[in-house]
């Protein structure tokens, strides 16, 4: 059940981040996920390039929305960052596969990625 909600408000999130006007240019979107004292959240990037090859296009920042990140519930997540990388990448893929209005805007970028800022960017979606 608290997995499910999190999926809704998952997705509602990504929605609502999408639903406004982007700006011209995004190339990739970068989920990215940060941990802080053991909690974790995620947050969403526009990006102005996307190369497979070169993991610092995450950084290349041309749009946020209004609420850049929201929280990971620790039932979600699990305690260790690899659990919540898994869940939040399969969680990631799952969304992008649905019928969402945000699916479709992720669709027609480039590139899509998720990982740790700190870490290493796995591309979920490519050209």
């Amino acid at each position: 059940m608290f997995h499910r909600n999190f999926k809704s408000s998952f997705y509602k999130w990504v929605n609502e981040s999408l639903s406004k006007k982007l700006p011209e240019g995004i190339e990739g979107f970068s989920f990215n996920l940060i941990e802080n004292s053991g909690d974790f959240s995620v947050e969403l990037v526009g990006t102005a390039s996307f190369d497979e090859d070169d993991q610092d296009w995450a950084c290349d920042e041309i749009f946020e929305p209004n609420k850049r990140s929201i929280s990971i519930p620790e039932k979600y997540s699990g305690l260790q960052w690899e659990s919540c990388l898994d869940n939040m990448q399969t969680l990631v893929i799952s969304y992008m596969k649905s019928n969402e209005k945000g699916a479709l805007v992720l669709q027609c970028a480039q590139g899509i990625g998720i990982g740790f800022v700190d870490g290493d960017l796995i591309v979920v979606k490519k050209p």
